[in-house]
């Protein structure tokens, strides 16, 4: 199966919805009842009004979403030569990462909010020595700022954004206050919005008062519970002990790309402490990066190694789905 993956062909790329839907299947079977998480930001909120948390809209949207993100990372990886080989690994495995954990199935505002992280970061890897990046830099303030409507605690990922300027420009006080406009500009209509029909109170009440939290973290959690969340814990300690072999004879800008990738990843945990307490389900911040690690890994193996592994963790990924939402774990 994995071969079929390894080509950057455009009728395999689309194969990646039927995978998806297959990794996924559990949710179409067996329709868990998905809770609306209580800290939506204000764009997932609205969402939730048009479709629900229940059913088979909100589950075929949710499908949707992980398979044009598994899209746009395998072109961002492939426009960035940051594996060896162009294929379509990072959307694949992408796919498998979104979907390890029985919580990361439903509709959730944290994959949306990936969507607008992994388009920003087309703009931030665009500013690697551009004389004038100012409009790259822009962006991305803009497309982190448009994530922290579907969640407050995106936020966390502007000091992200000040990170790579840093690294692939110089971080002057023009830049950041280009940055800090594109971040502040979808808020400040926001404002205006609420503003001008007079609901600021709601805005300042449900969507920034009852968000932003430091240190918090759910209570009466079991043993148990982490068990589901045990394939994307191990598969984060996978990619962080890979670094050193993921820039291994790569040119000076993949490396500091390649970097980047793995300081999302630690503000994921950042991401963590500042939101309110959700877990599993804030674990959905780390998918992109450990994805598209992963697929790193996944393209220098060999076969058919490869492909063991890659059966071995699907077919681990979707016993626990079905053991976790038929209440054996």
């Amino acid at each position: 199966m994995l071969k079929i993956f390894r080509t950057n062909h455009l009728v395999s790329g689309f194969l990646l919805i039927f995978y998806a839907a297959l990794i996924r299947s559990a949710v179409f079977i067996l329709h868990p009842i998905e809770a609306v998480p209580d800290n939506s930001g204000v764009l997932s909120q609205l969402l939730y009004q048009f479709t629900q948390t229940n059913g088979w809209v909100p589950d075929l949207i949710s499908l949707g979403i992980i398979f044009i993100n598994a899209l746009i990372i395998n072109y961002l990886v492939a426009q960035n030569f940051l594996a060896q080989e162009i294929n379509l690994f990072p959307g694949l495995f992408y796919i498998i990462v979104a979907s390890c954990v029985p919580d990361f199935l439903g509709l959730s505002a944290l994959h949306l909010a990936n969507t607008f992280l992994i388009i920003g970061c087309f703009s931030i890897f665009e500013i690697y020595n551009k004389p004038s990046p100012a409009k790259y830099i822009f962006n991305a303030g803009l497309l982190i700022g448009i994530s922290t409507l579907f969640n407050l605690s995106y936020g966390v990922f502007f000091v992200w954004v000040l990170i790579a300027i840093n690294t692939l420009q110089t971080l002057k006080f023009k830049n950041f206050f280009v940055a800090l406009s594109g971040f502040a500009l979808p808020w400040i209509y926001t404002f205006l919005y609420y503003y001008w029909n007079g609901i600021l109170g709601v805005l300042m009440e449900n969507h920034l008062q009852n968000q932003f939290k430091f240190l918090t973290f759910g209570s009466g959690i079991k043993f148990f519970d982490f068990i589901p969340m045990s394939i994307l814990i191990l598969l984060g300690i996978v990619v962080l002990t890979g670094y050193n072999n993921h820039i291994l004879k790569k040119k000076f800008e993949i490396k500091k790309k390649i970097s980047l990738i793995y300081w999302m990843f630690f503000f994921g945990l950042l991401f963590l402490l500042t939101g309110t307490a959700a877990l599993p389900e804030q674990l959905i911040v780390f998918t992109v990066p450990v994805g598209i690690l992963l697929s790193l890994s996944f393209t220098k193996m060999t076969p058919p190694f490869d492909g063991l592994y890659h059966i071995l963790l699907l077919f681990i990924v979707m016993l626990m789905h079905y053991l976790t939402l038929l209440g054996v774990i």
